[in-house]
């Protein structure tokens, strides 16, 4: 019964040293303006490709894809297409990036993986009801 008790507290107490855990300067919860401030490029943008790498290992939680900027708010000039790279699933705050799908993207310049974005920002997928866009637009 020990066993049990200790491989249950082992197992539960580590379940948060694997979880997405952002930071509070890029946390989807921050104001409009402040994420505007902290972010490198502030964009609508549409995803026109998936970039598939062939070494999955060095990237593997990552996904890279192309982007057709549609509104420009920093970083980015409109009707640019750029390079982003995107944080996927599990434990690394991923964000799914899919093609043809327009999204209000906010990222950060990464040193290694260039433009990147992850679920810590306020990425989303545009609609006309994100109210991000009226407060930008006035910038």
């Amino acid at each position: 019964m020990k066993k049990i008790a200790l491989f249950t507290l082992i197992v539960l107490g580590s379940y948060g040293c694997f979880a997405c855990d952002c930071k509070e300067s890029r946390n989807d919860s921050i104001g409009i303006v402040e994420a505007y401030e902290q972010s490198d490029v502030v964009t609508v943008a549409r995803v026109s490709e998936i970039i598939l790498h062939e070494d999955t290992n060095k990237i593997s939680n990552y996904r890279t894809v192309k982007m057709i900027i549609q509104r420009a708010y920093k970083g980015v000039q409109k009707r640019d297409t750029i390079t982003v790279t995107a944080y996927i699933g599990g434990p690394s705050c991923g964000v799914e990036l899919n093609e043809g799908v327009v999204y209000l993207l906010y990222a950060y310049n990464h040193s290694k993986l260039g433009i990147t974005t992850d679920s810590c920002t306020r990425t989303t997928i545009f609609t006309s009801t994100v109210y991000d866009t009226v407060i930008l637009d006035n910038f």
